[in-house]
């Protein structure tokens, strides 16, 4: 069995005995161990729990018992198969089980039926000649419903229903009890009366009607709390038949609005404060991005070649794109055809690492790998930078540094590897 089926087992329990259960009685079924065995140690608040989604519908539940016990009545106890089918579809829609309405619950309706009293035989000749002999007049009985059910019974529903309504009892409700509630409709409607006066309930509307059922479910019904009387003394219950008529909170009038001339004139200061703060704070924005721009152009290295100097617009066709991507190419040729005429007198001694043995030079080693701006490392004072075309192309300050490919050079500083750009600029 899963929780769900515990829980399907629990609201059939509940809807058989109209939600009154017993500890003992759940004993008997053995839900409380089978819970045990699901892990499910608080038994009482699952059921709490199944009762409260239950309650929400519980008034159509008691209206459709009410229907099957009268139709079982004027059966003699014998529902027809359509009658059993169109009570099992009112069932699903309240969301209990075709199975639970057919081989359960009706079944245990109609066993709660009392069966039908044979009318003893009489001489209607002895009674019109002997009058000693006539049937004496019935004592009278309380009233009671066509199940049987007491007075104690009956009142005990009456509560459990409308305690559901949490200080409002709509009127649509208390015509739902009288349906649900198969008993004497005046000693029903006096015990209704009884439950609205014992806990404070008062009409919102004059109640119309000759009778108490008619008053009692032509208006809503609010407690007393509802009405907004927290200083006041509890009142005496309230008769049904003529309830006085709840006087309406009084709204709290507002005050008179003072004139708003000197506040608007504060209100429109504020606005032009705050309007040329934002001109102030938007003018040293630019201010602080011209200046950022000036100092990056300043620490750009001062070693760059000429065709560095005319920096391809940031948007350009692809026919001029490709013209500078031809350009490029060109000059790049060039570059590493001087490169290799100038790397071939080079002592062979030094050309492991291209370096030169002339102490006049502005480097102390120079490698022989040209790269795509005709440029080759080269170390000076122990810092690696590139080379090309006499002078420097990138200082010489890295730990190490590669020759540019795709516009992208690889250097080493204190340990960390980056790009750079052809500018020097690091490549984010």
């Amino acid at each position: 069995m899963t929780q769900d089926d515990l829980r399907e087992r629990i609201k059939n329990e509940l809807v058989l005995h109209e939600g009154n259960i017993a500890d003992w009685q759940w004993n008997r079924t053995g839900l409380p161990a089978e819970a045990t065995e699901l892990g499910i140690t608080d038994f009482p608040r699952l059921v709490e729990d199944v009762s409260r989604a239950l309650n929400t519908r519980f008034s159509k539940i008691l209206e459709l018992q009410a229907a099957i016990r009268k139709a079982g009545v004027d059966n003699e106890k014998h529902l027809s198969g359509l009658q059993i089918d169109l009570f099992a579809q009112d069932a699903d829609r309240l969301g209990l089980s075709r199975t639970f309405i057919t081989e359960q619950w009706i079944p245990h309706i109609l066993a709660q039926l009392p069966d039908a009293a044979e009318p003893a035989p009489t001489s209607s000749a002895s009674a019109k000649t002997d009058p000693v002999l006539a049937a004496p007049a019935p004592t009278p009985v309380p009233p009671t419903s066509t199940s049987g059910e007491s007075a104690e019974r009956m009142q005990q529903k009456v509560r459990d229903i409308l305690d559901d309504y949490k200080e409002h009892i709509p009127a649509n409700a208390i015509r739902g009890l009288f349906r649900a509630i198969d008993y004497d409709e005046t000693a029903l409607a006096d015990a209704v009366k009884t439950y609205l006066s014992t806990n404070f309930y008062a009409a919102e509307t004059e109640p119309a009607g000759q009778s108490l059922r008619d008053k009692l479910t032509s208006t809503d019904w609010r407690h007393l709390a509802w009405w907004d009387r927290p200083t006041s003394p509890p009142p005496a219950p309230v008769a049904v038949q003529a309830p006085p008529a709840a006087p309406v909170p009084a709204a709290p009038v507002p005050p008179a609005k003072k004139s708003t001339g000197l506040r608007d004139f504060f209100m429109a200061l504020l606005i032009a404060g705050g309007l040329i703060g934002f001109v102030v704070v938007l003018v040293r924005s630019q201010r602080g991005n011209q200046a950022d721009q000036q100092k990056t152009q300043a620490t750009k290295p001062a070693q760059v070649d000429e065709s560095a100097s005319s920096v391809p617009p940031r948007r350009e066709s692809n026919k001029e794109r490709r013209r500078r991507l031809a350009k490029e190419a060109r000059q790049a040729a060039e570059a590493a055809k001087l490169a290799r005429t100038q790397a071939a007198p080079q002592p062979s001694t030094d050309a492991a690492r291209g370096t030169g043995a002339n102490a006049d030079k502005p480097y102390d080693e120079l490698l022989n790998d040209v790269g795509q701006y005709g440029e080759r490392a080269a170390k000076k004072g122990g810092q690696w930078g590139l080379w090309r075309s006499g002078k420097w192309f990138i200082e010489p300050q890295y730990d190490d540094i590669s020759v540019f490919n795709n516009g992208r050079a690889t250097v080493t500083n204190n340990g960390h590897s980056y790009e750079i750009d052809r500018f020097g600029d690091r490549v984010k």
